[in-house]
């Protein structure tokens, strides 16, 4: 096993697609301030209880944003403006933090959104995929999807805000001398442990930016890092270059019942939690 696997707030179905591999460990990653709640109403060691109940499994990382402040105290910013789940990377070393020392074999980390679902068999995705970049002297970091033109015209400070959307706040090209922004859909993402140590580095130093920008532009802007994309298995769609959408019970439905269709052997991105967990979705006539 050299890499791990983290859902965040993953329906306990998903979570069970994926066996027992030699290449990789799971973990549930719960943000108990998902989608910038702001405050917990429960103990996270309760949560924590409760949740290896439901998930039958020992390997549950809860956490909240005055552990992700108190760590980084600059990314308030982000809590502050009520989106505090728009940077994976603070809740990545808050992990490592505490169980790197007992994974010394753990050489990268890959990250699966909730609502990112791929329609086959996700066991087999991250196993194969594995194996296409091992070792990952190849590939710092995997990503599904880029869309760089996004990015084209906007020139920020890392913690100033947008006055119009504050997702489009990043890094700024002429204080950090970062000259190529690279915009990527984060719902699905392998980070080594070269690049999360070089990312930590500068969100110390108050460098540090949304998740769809931060790790592919400071991949991009660095000799060593090599990026794979991964846009085979991102819906076509998406490749049109549409941010994000609400799949339908019925494209859900349609797309679980017939093997040819576009979708199968790729992630869709948004898939709710209520979808994912009917059962009666699965079934076909």
């Amino acid at each position: 096993m050299n890499q791990s696997v983290g859902f965040f707030n993953v329906t306990t179905k998903r979570f069970n697609q994926l066996s027992i591999s030699e290449l990789f460990e799971t973990w549930i990653l719960w943000d108990c301030n998902s989608h910038g709640v702001k405050g917990c109403n429960f103990n996270l060691n309760e949560m924590k209880e409760k949740l290896m109940k439901i998930y039958k499994t020992d390997r549950v990382f809860v956490y909240d944003q005055n552990q992700q402040v108190n760590y980084f105290p600059k990314t308030i910013v982000f809590h502050e403006n009520n989106v505090g789940w728009s940077n994976h990377e603070v809740s990545l070393f808050l992990f490592l933090e505490r169980y790197l020392p007992e994974m010394p074999q753990v050489k990268g980390m890959w990250i699966l959104e909730p609502d990112a679902y791929f329609f086959g068999d996700l066991n087999l995705f991250l196993e194969n995929t594995i194996k296409q970049y091992k070792p990952i002297k190849s590939s710092n970091y995997v990503h599904t999807l880029s869309n760089s033109g996004k990015a084209k015209g906007v020139d920020y400070m890392s913690l100033a805000i947008h006055p119009a959307n504050p997702r489009h706040s990043y890094l700024s090209a002429k204080t950090f001398n970062l000259p190529n922004p690279h915009q990527k859909w984060e719902y699905v993402e392998y980070y080594s442990l070269r690049l999360l140590s070089s990312l930590k580095m500068l969100i110390e130093n108050n460098v540090f930016t949304w998740g769809e920008l931060f790790a592919g532009t400071v991949c991009k802007n660095t000799r060593w890092c090599n990026a794979i994309e991964l846009s085979e298995y991102a819906d076509p769609r998406a490749l049109k270059g549409e941010f994000s959408y609400d799949l339908t019970a019925e494209l859900f439905r349609e797309v679980n019942c017939n093997k040819n269709h576009i979708l199968r052997n790729r992630f869709a991105h948004r898939v709710s939690y209520e979808i994912q967990a009917d059962p009666n979705l699965r079934k076909c006539d």
